[in-house]
């Protein structure tokens, strides 16, 4: 627990506070996405501090601030700037307060926060033959399913239908078809305007499609959800 002071993720762009950080929290990455640029800022809980210090993963970042508010990459007039390394896994943030301006004064105390930000999860949504000439989607292909190569139609291709939100997704069918969407609809072949592409042909025999879901455009920002799928076809 917190004793000197609280302390929030914050979205650089809009001047937005996520959610506030605790020790030994573990960041879903899915709360971050539709976010791009981040922050931290300390809301001091002692009413005699009147400047902070920040050390963000052991001297990745540091920075004193003076005026609120105190942020680990400063501010003008508050609006906050930003450049918050997030990446998956341990971050450490510690904090020291000061009786005045620019750390002087008396040391009132110092704490330091450990949290870390979760991997990709195992379950990136769903997957579907879809007609590309309809635009329908037709049946889910699942982990071990077997598909019969009769009760496909003659221009079909295979849309992922993420589990996690996000802004792309990543599709790779057996390391010979690899394409990353970045609009909905998620298709294997792309699509135009929604219009799914055609031309997709399952051989007869075993198949795998690898799919990751990102927060960002063009499998940018956090990885979100990973999945791996194998089928078979007759």
């Amino acid at each position: 627990m917190s004793i000197f002071g609280r302390y929030y993720i914050a979205d650089a762009d809009t001047n937005e506070f996520l959610f506030e950080i605790t020790d030994n929290m573990v960041i879903d990455p899915t709360t971050l996405s539709g976010h791009a640029n981040f922050t931290i800022v300390a809301n001091p809980l002692v009413a005699t501090a009147e400047s902070v210090s920040f050390n963000y993963d052991a001297g990745q970042q540091t920075r004193t601030e003076s005026v609120l508010p105190y942020a680990l990459f400063g501010d003008n007039d508050g609006d906050l700037s930003g450049g918050l390394n997030l990446s998956e896994g341990s971050h450490s943030l510690a904090t020291s307060y000061y009786t005045q301006d620019g750390a002087g004064g008396s040391l009132i105390g110092s704490e330091t926060l450990d949290f870390s930000v979760a991997g990709p999860k195992t379950d990136a949504g769903t997957f579907w033959i879809a007609d590309a000439t309809s635009d329908q989607l037709l049946f889910e292909v699942k982990n071990g399913d077997t598909i019969n190569r009769a009760s496909l139609p003659s221009s079909y291709t295979i849309v992922g239908v993420s589990g996690v939100g996000g802004e792309s997704m990543t599709l790779d069918l057996d390391g010979a078809i690899q394409r990353t969407e970045s609009v909905a609809p998620y298709a294997l072949l792309g699509d135009t305007n929604g219009d799914l592409s055609g031309g997709l042909s399952l051989s007869v025999g075993s198949h795998t499609l690898d799919a990751g879901v990102y927060s960002q455009d063009y499998a940018g920002g956090f990885h979100l959800a990973q999945e791996s799928i194998s089928f078979f076809v007759v």
